[in-house]
């Protein structure tokens, strides 16, 4: 397992449980990365620029994709308004300073169906 996905990191961040049961942990792996079987691949839907586009990912990435898209699961996203969007958009340009300013957006992206 520890070649699929950093084990004793994900236990620390408590992405999975901390247990010796092997089959438990076998159980949460598979869940955490939605896959039957634990030779499989789980199936990412990203849109990333790569250096190597044909490379796989790395057992980090492959679990901070895998965390990614739980938590992106369990948000709730209102229907795709276009016109919000543009709106946002033009926004952003006054509203954006520095780094800083990105966690005063999650308001108004959620109600324009996308999150941070």
């Amino acid at each position: 397992m520890r070649s699929i996905v950093p084990v004793a990191e994900l236990r620390r961040r408590e992405w999975l449980p901390d247990t010796k049961d092997l089959d438990a942990l076998e159980r949460a792996v598979k869940d955490l990365l939605q896959i039957a079987d634990i030779g499989d691949d789980p199936n990412f839907a990203i849109a990333a620029r790569r250096s190597d586009p044909d490379a796989s990912f790395s057992p980090q990435q492959t679990a901070w994709l895998a965390r990614v898209r739980h938590v992106a699961e369990g948000r709730p996203i209102g229907a795709y308004d276009r016109e919000m969007v543009a709106d946002l958009a033009v926004d952003l340009v006054h509203r954006i300073h520095d780094p800083t300013d990105l966690g005063d957006l999650k308001g108004g992206c959620r109600s324009a169906a996308w999150c941070l």
